[in-house]
Parts: structure tokens; C-alpha cells; sequence
């Protein structure tokens, strides 16, 4: 795995127009890999916008929970009925690290 792809997964706020392609490449390497497709939603949402619609379509039929998508690209979490704390914004590295510990 490339050393720019886990910086990413660690720091997503760290996510360069040029990033995109080096994602496209491992996600065609590794297509079932969620984290990589969720950094690449995140990178078209900032860099993209006109293709994010269908990346969000292809994303969400990768993804097992659609609610990491959420919080990833509208920075906050989503309250849930097991869940009565109100809601936060915490920093992308704690959600792509449940994301990743999810798909353990």
C-alpha cells in the first residue's frame, strides 16, 4: 500500500486534487477496500463536485454502513436511537479508524 494513501487514511484534511488519481490506482488494485473508497468520495466532494453524485452511487453500493459516508463528508456524526449524546464533530482520523475496524 502506498505511504501517501495511509497518510490519507490518518489525516484526510491532508487531500490534494492529485491524490484522486494515486486513489483511482489502488482502488483498482483493491476494490473492495471501503477506506479507499470513501477517501476517494471525500476527495471528488472537494475537488469534483460535478462527479459526486455517481462516485456517491458507486461509493454507498461498496459500503456496508452508509452512515461513515455521512459523517466523513458532512464532518459530524449521526445520532442514533442507542445514542443519546448530542451531536459532534470529531476529527476524520477517529472515523476512518472505526471505519477500517469495521471492515476487520
Amino acid at each position: 500500500m502506498n505511504a501517501r494513501v495511509l497518510e490519507l487514511i490518518k489525516n484526510p484534511e491532508l487531500f490534494q486534487i492529485n491524490d484522486l488519481q494515486l486513489l483511482n490506482q489502488e482502488i483498482e488494485k483493491h476494490p473492495y477496500i471501503q477506506s479507499f473508497r470513501a477517501l476517494h468520495l471525500y476527495g471528488t466532494h472537494l475537488f469534483n463536485p460535478e462527479n459526486y453524485q455517481s462516485e456517491l452511487a458507486t461509493t454507498a453500493a461498496y459500503t456496508t454502513d452508509k452512515k461513515i459516508l455521512y459523517q466523513l463528508i458532512n464532518k459530524k456524526t449521526v445520532e442514533t436511537k442507542s445514542d443519546f449524546v448530542e451531536e459532534r464533530k470529531p476529527t476524520e482520523l477517529k472515523r476512518l479508524k472505526v471505519f477500517i475496524t469495521k471492515l476487520k
